[in-house]
Order: C-alpha cells, then structure tokens, then sequence
C-alpha cells in the first residue's frame, strides 16, 4: 500500500502568500522525510478561499532539491487556460528537474470558479486540440500537424 498526501492550499486572509507557499513546500520535505509516496496539489488561480497554487510545479522544484523519492502529483492542469506547448515544456522541464518523479493531470476547467474565454464555444473540443497537442509533443511529433489553432 502506498500513501500520499493531497494540500488544497487554502490560504486565510491573514497569512501572506508566501508564507503559505513556503509552507507546503516544507511540508513536501516532512512527507517525504516520514515516507509518503507522493504529494499532490492542484491547480488553482486567485482563489485563496480553495487554492493559491497557480503553478505547482515551481513548487514541486523546489521541494525536489531536498527530497529523495517523493513524488509530486498535480492533479488537474486546467487546459483551457494554457497554451499546450508551453505547458508540455514547463512539465517537462519540472520532470527533469524533480528527477522523473513528476506525475501530472489534466483537465478542462472549473467551471464554479471561471472560464477561459474561448472555452465558452465548445470547451470539450478545445481541450481534445489541447490534449491531442500535449500528447504530440510527448510523443516528440510535431505538435501543430492538424490542430492549427491560436492560443
């Protein structure tokens, strides 16, 4: 059996930011001092009351250069909000930096909090050019080959 630990990053109005963000990075430190598998956060923008992490990966980092078999978990990357080939390089790059130990998420939007603009037409059909994009590059095939669309 494993065993990981999910932060929602909630932050209260009192406590900067920083401080929170700094927090649950020495939380990833502890988890994996303890023996937790895996940490997971969620992608969440200007929404203070569920989450600040608005790019866990930065913090997945830096909690990676002083963890040893932690792995990090981001459960959703909102894809209407991102261009698919500068997240499929952020995610690869933190993959790289954290070691191999990265997993990642993706999804449509959260539809409670807000919308991408352009999400409003057809969001499933977006997402499916997103996903097709983000699955190209992994794949290391050219991502624009037959999903030309402006992000």
């Amino acid at each position: 059996m494993r065993f990981g630990i999910y932060a929602e990053t909630q932050c209260p109005p009192e406590k900067p930011h920083y401080d929170l963000t700094w927090e649950i990075v020495r939380q990833m430190i502890h988890a994996d001092t303890v023996g937790f598998d895996s940490y997971s956060v969620i992608e969440h923008h200007f929404f203070p009351q569920f989450g600040i992490s608005a790019n866990p990966l930065a913090m997945f980092v830096a909690a990676a250069q002083h963890t040893q078999r932690l792995r990090f978990r981001t459960l959703c990357h909102t894809l209407p909000l991102h261009n698919p080939l500068i997240l499929a390089g952020a995610i690869a790059e933190a993959d790289l930096l954290t070691h191999g130990r990265l997993e990642c998420g993706l999804g449509r939007e959260q539809l409670w909090r807000h919308r991408a603009p352009e999400s409003h037409q057809n969001p499933r059909a977006l997402c499916q050019v997103r996903d097709t994009s983000l699955a190209r590059v992994v794949r290391r095939e050219n991502p624009n080959q037959s999903t030309a669309t402006r992000w």
